[in-house]
């Protein structure tokens, strides 16, 4: 990356990906497996020489080819001090300011407001160059870039740790989602590598090592799945069969479990392919089509990712395809 003298730090954050656990990780104690991987969403600082103390300007980059946009916050303004005063639909600047302005306005009273800077958010590794998405959750690594760099700015303790990170981030990205999702992919981009996701109102992220998921293919599947639509399609049908609903979350968590603890994938073959079919029928019952067609290069498995069949990952013995899990989510650098 050609870094330009005036930058002051920067953080880097992978995308994320759902490997099995679709619509579960959704429920109270519904478990997934995911994985840092793809990217990264950048988030550098630069000064702003402007004399107005708190004013914070954002450049956001993210489609190939496309035009930047630029947001502010400035701390002067009574809107920007009194989130709920916001519109539904926010920026995620403003999104990521609401989940922390509380803890800040705490801080701000025993410290004055930091000086102006502008930050510059680049998700643009996360498309094709037609400008089609990868499928590697750019907003929720966005959320997280951006978090990290807010709490830098306002010197937030923990700013430089996952921890800390992670719940603000979380409530970021479900303010600027309208309260959808499970937080997987916030938890995955923030932490990297692979983990075990626990789904709630208190979701948690326990970092796990697969010995056999060492690389990961993605593949774009039949086209885009609206994924809000999917998980009200989701909420309705649980409402009206908890049962089933319930039935389906006992035999995903004890596959998740089954898998956390292969060594090899002759092992983990029978629980991947019980949690591959959880998600197809899934798929079926929410008119949600979770078959995906198989990828071009040579497998021997995959299914289809999240909700619905946008996008897929595969497993392969050629090691020079896909991705392998980027082992760090926050990743600092200092300039100057």
């Amino acid at each position: 990356m050609n870094v330009s003298p005036q930058v002051l730090w920067s953080v880097e954050v992978p995308g994320n990906l759902l490997l099995f656990g679709e619509y579960l990780v959704l429920e109270e104690g519904g478990t997934g497996i995911a994985a840092g991987v793809g990217g990264p969403a950048i988030c550098s600082a630069y000064p702003l020489h402007s004399p107005k103390p708190g004013l914070i300007i954002l450049e956001g980059f993210s489609r190939p080819n496309g035009s930047e946009e630029e947001f502010f916050l400035d701390l002067g303004s009574p809107t920007m001090t009194q989130p709920g005063n916001w519109e539904t639909e926010m920026p995620l600047l403003h999104a990521v300011w609401a989940s922390m302005s509380t803890l800040v306005s705490s801080y701000l009273g025993k410290v004055s407001l930091p000086k102006g800077i502008r930050l510059r958010l680049d998700t643009r590794a996360f498309f094709y160059d037609d400008g089609r998405k990868m499928g590697l959750g750019s907003s929720a690594a966005g959320a997280v870039a951006l978090t990290a760099a807010l709490m830098r700015v306002f010197d937030l303790p923990g700013w430089e740790s996952p921890g800390p990170v992670f719940p603000l981030a979380n409530q970021a990205h479900k303010l600027f989602q309208k309260g959808r999702g499970s937080g997987y992919d916030v938890a995955a981009s923030c932490y990297g590598g692979l983990g075990l996701f626990i789904g709630g109102r208190t979701p948690v992220w326990e970092p796990a090592i697969i010995p056999w998921l060492t690389r990961i293919s993605v593949f774009p599947g039949e086209g885009p799945v609206p994924t809000g639509a999917s998980i009200r399609s989701y909420s309705i049908w649980r409402s009206d069969n908890p049962d089933a609903a319930a039935d389906l979350l006992r035999k995903n968590n004890q596959n998740i479990q089954e898998l956390l603890y292969t060594e090899t994938w002759a092992d983990a073959l029978t629980p991947a392919r019980e949690l591959k079919e959880i998600g197809i029928r899934l798929g079926d019952l929410l008119d949600r089509p979770a078959r995906i067609s198989d990828p071009s290069f040579s497998f021997y498995f995959s299914k289809a990712s999240g909700a619905g069949n946008e996008i897929g990952f595969a497993l392969s013995d050629d090691h020079t395809l896909g991705y392998s899990p980027v082992m760090r989510g926050l990743r600092w650098k200092n300039f100057g």
